[in-house]
């Protein structure tokens, strides 16, 4: 059975109260109501009541709808706020939205209400599971080894996981909404790290991206410190960021520093650590390199590095290398290298100097490390976030397909009231007419074309009534079709119509059939007004669980890179897409229009 809809209402008028809740029980018989009139019994139902909507007026005696947003606000209550209330000004309610309400609907407009209300509850239904994603996203990055900080193409810091809080000393809640150059880069390289951020943002060129590198930042005690950084550029549609995958080398510098090439020290290092002299023939090989790059020590030693770990680097880079060894300079960089069975991996690599006692340059150590599973977390990162926001792009289409029935309710309320209350009425009208002309034929001539307006109008209003009025459920939907071809206008220039329908009744859902049935009732009318067209063939056919419908004309045709007035296009296209489909729009002067469609049934 349907959960009842918990609705919380602040309202000092007991019959406005009442004929809100009318409003909303001819919509939607589950609803339970709870209404309070003043701020204590406001703040008793939301913790007795556990309301799932808070529908408040604007003004109560010794309250308002503004207190009762801010104590809303400061609970962070996850439910729809939607005020309800007589005239107010635009300033208010532009407010009143900044505040947190959903919605503001005017007691004269009730018949929105039941709409705004769905597309609240939906809205906050996809909030709720964007935040799901993003609470999975935090645990998987808490989880990670490394500081991970992710920036907006602002420079303000947006991510900083708990191993960034670890490393440099500063909590999330302290740092997020900072510019990352103020906290971290060190005074000497900040103007540097602006002006290298400026050219990305301005020639999409960054020379420090997607790469492994050495420098140092400041934790906040003020202390510098050695890092290894990573960072990569995500590109997503709310906006580029960055991440940086930042670990801590203090270690590793200190034995880097000690290192005066004493095998029993270099084996306990636990990283591949080789040594050439340069020439670049093998003079020490690591237990580590044994398991890295499965070459024993006994076959390594005396071997060229090139024969037994070919790396991906020009003749250029090496001549640069060893102008900052002889600097006395240490160097780092990535490279893709060579296992023995032939396998390739990425590694990082620091190469540093070996002198002799005089201090020549007759060596090189080369500390080198897999980081393929860093790569790979960086990737997953990245996957993650695409499908974060793929999840959110569905949710919005779910809100717009909740929109459009909430549109399609109100257009049938609107019909069935023209065709039941105003119909009736001027039916009446007539009826009183006629029996005032009968008992006073002096007056006949005077009341002839009243009454034929009358007669007008209500034939306009069962027109429109039988274009908006359509059933919700058990929707036949090639029967619709024919009949909008069967009742077009005798003054039209449409003199042949065709329809092929080839689907099964039982693969659409009633919301799908609906919308295709707007889509083609929407074209017709464009053909119809403009186009003047003498034939018209539509095709609605279902292959490979996709649907597909075509509507072309042989009228005049349009250009369709011309800028066109209307909204008549735009919302056929907005309905196709809010079901993952796609529409293309072929047209020229002087031949016709073919408009085609296709529509994922797994939507």
């Amino acid at each position: 059975m349907e959960k009842p809809l918990n609705i919380l209402m602040l309202e000092d008028s007991a019959t406005d109260a009442e004929i809100i809740q009318r409003t909303l029980l001819k919509i939607n018989g589950h609803c339970t109501f709870k209404l309070v009139m003043n701020k204590e019994d406001y703040l008793e139902a939301l913790d007795g009541f556990h309301p799932d909507l808070i529908l408040s007026d604007n003004t109560l005696p010794q309250f308002n709808a503004t207190e009762a947003l801010e104590i809303f606000v400061q609970r962070s209550l996850h439910i729809p706020f939607i005020l309800v209330t007589g005239t107010v000004s635009e300033e208010f309610a532009a407010g009143i939205m900044k505040l947190g309400a959903d919605d503001y609907i005017l007691k004269d407009r009730l018949i929105r209400l039941p709409a705004a209300i769905d597309a609240a509850l939906q809205k906050k239904k996809a909030e709720a599971a964007i935040r799901h994603s993003e609470d999975v996203r935090k645990q998987i990055m808490n989880a990670a080894l490394d500081a991970i900080i992710c920036i907006d193409t602002s420079g303000t810091i947006t991510v900083w996981n708990q191993q960034a809080e670890k490393m440099f000393g500063w909590e999330a809640e302290e740092i997020m909404g900072k510019e990352l150059v103020e906290i971290i880069i060190p005074y000497p390289y900040r103007e540097a790290h602006k002006k290298g951020f400026s050219h990305y943002l301005q020639t999409g060129e960054g020379p420090v991206l997607n790469k492994v590198l050495e420098m140092t930042a400041l934790n906040r005690a003020g202390h510098e410190f050695p890092i290894e950084l990573a960072i990569v550029s995500v590109k997503q549609t709310g906006g580029d960021f960055f991440c940086a995958f930042i670990r801590d080398i203090t270690e590793r510098k200190k034995a880097a520093d000690k290192i005066k090439f004493n095998a029993d020290l270099l084996n306990a290092v636990g990283q591949a650590v080789i040594a050439t002299d340069l020439q670049g023939t093998v003079i020490y090989w690591n237990s580590a390199a044994e398991k890295i790059y499965g070459w024993p020590a006994a076959e390594a030693m005396g071997k060229s590095i090139v024969e037994l770990t070919p790396v991906q680097e020009s003749k250029a880079l090496e001549a640069d290398i060893l102008e900052e060894l002889e600097k006395g300079n240490f160097w780092s960089g990535e490279f893709l290298v060579q296992r023995r069975n032939g396998g390739s991996f990425p590694a990082f690599v620091t190469y540093s100097p070996i002198y002799d006692k005089q201090g020549k340059l007759t060596g090189i150590i080369g500390v080198s490390v897999d980081i393929s599973e860093r790569k790979k977390a960086a990737e997953d990162l990245k996957l993650m976030e695409q499908q974060i926001m793929e999840q959110r792009i569905q949710e919005q289409k779910k809100i717009a397909r909740a929109i459009i029935r909430a549109q399609e309710k109100e257009r049938n309320h609107i019909g069935q009231e023209l065709h039941d209350s105003v119909n009736q009425t001027l039916a009446s009208t007539r009826i009183y007419l006629g029996i005032v002309v009968k008992k006073n034929e002096s007056i006949r001539e005077s009341l002839k074309y009243p009454m034929e307006l009358v007669d007008n109008s209500i034939e306009e209003i069962r027109q429109f009534s039988r274009k908006v009025v359509t059933p919700l459920k058990n929707i036949d939907l090639e029967e619709l079709v024919r009949q909008i071809l069967y009742d077009m206008p005798i003054q039209s220039t449409v003199a042949n119509k065709e329809l092929i329908y080839l689907v099964p009744k039982e693969l659409l859902s009633d919301d799908l059939k609906l919308n295709i049935y707007r889509i083609i009732q929407e074209q017709i009318n464009n053909i119809l007004k403009h186009a003047e067209a003498r034939c018209i063939n539509i095709s609605i056919k279902e292959r490979n669980q996709t649907v597909y419908i075509n509507i072309a004309d042989d009228g005049k045709g349009f250009d369709v890179n011309a800028k066109r007035k209307g909204i008549g296009v735009s919302n056929m296209i907005n309905r196709v897409e809010s079901y993952n489909g796609k529409a293309t729009i072929k047209s020229s002067l002087g031949n016709g229009c073919e408009i085609d469609i296709a529509i994922p049934l797994n939507t």
